[in-house]
């Protein structure tokens, strides 16, 4: 396997050799590039293959089972993101033969997401319970007090995750782990393109309505929404990763080759 060259742009995240090697020839299957997030284009992409309803009923149903659904469930959102940076407008086959290398890779997936989410969740749930334990002593208003900020601080967190999402999964499904104490790769790529994050985060809203729609169907519906969210949301995110490295490249042309540099002093 090839090893991938080094970021020649400051907007570009560092990726794995096996995510280089899987886009590598995607400028021949499809479109690659792309300066704008098509909302559209998104929200159509699971109706694009012909067998789209088998594949959400297949997703429903194996999300029943527990952690190992989910873990499926990332791995299989993935692969969507891997197949719309190669170009291809389908959905990626949902084969037995792949069940496990899917269940692996979400599981990856996941994991690294949740320990990103631990400096949010640890101070969410120490004030949370904190103030519940001192309600019922005579430090009552304290815990009042604590139970409160609690609950401010995780609807607080809760819509900035709503914000990070997007450039959170472009860079765990590129292989990265370590995302919130290394931000600069994702504050640069946020300030080369605002209007297309902007798009993308509208597009997950967009996409979780879609996913909820399945309880007017007394919640058996979800079995299809859901699967059509993640399908969606997964598209999102490939696009807004289209447009941070065409961006990228963009700059990249734009600054020119590198100067020389100078002759040592003697």
């Amino acid at each position: 396997m090839s090893q991938s060259p080094p970021p020649t742009s400051p907007y570009a995240p560092p990726q794995t050799a096996l995510y280089d090697e899987r886009i590598e020839h995607a400028d021949k299957i499809g479109r690659t590039e792309r300066l704008q997030v098509d909302i559209g284009e998104a929200i159509g992409y699971p109706f694009q293959s012909p067998q789209w309803w088998q594949v959400c009923l297949m997703l429903g149903l194996f999300s029943l089972v527990p952690f190992v659904g989910v873990f499926h469930g990332f791995g299989y959102a993935r692969r969507i993101f891997e197949a719309v940076n190669r170009g291809e407008t389908q959905l990626p086959p949902l084969e037995t033969d792949g069940l496990v290398d899917d269940i692996k890779d979400g599981f990856w997936v996941f994991l690294a997401w949740f320990f990103n989410l631990l400096p949010v969740l640890i101070p969410t749930y120490v004030l949370m319970f904190g103030g519940i334990v001192l309600i019922d002593t005579e430090l009552e208003t304290v815990g009042f007090v604590l139970f409160s900020i609690g609950i401010l601080f995780s609807m607080v967190s809760g819509l900035l995750l709503n914000v990070i999402v997007p450039e959170a999964f472009r860079r765990l499904y590129q292989g990265e782990r370590n995302i919130i104490f290394n931000p600069g790769p994702s504050i640069r790529a946020a300030r080369s393109a605002p209007g297309p994050l902007l798009l993308t985060i509208l597009g997950g809203f967009c996409a979780g309505a879609i996913g909820s729609m399945g309880v007017f169907a007394c919640y058996f519906g979800m079995l299809f929404t859901f699967p059509l969210a993640a399908m969606i949301n997964a598209h999102f995110v490939a696009q807004w990763s289209q447009v941070v490295r065409t961006t990228a490249k963009q700059a990249e042309d734009e600054s020119g080759p590198p100067r020389p540099n100078p002759p040592p002093m003697r």
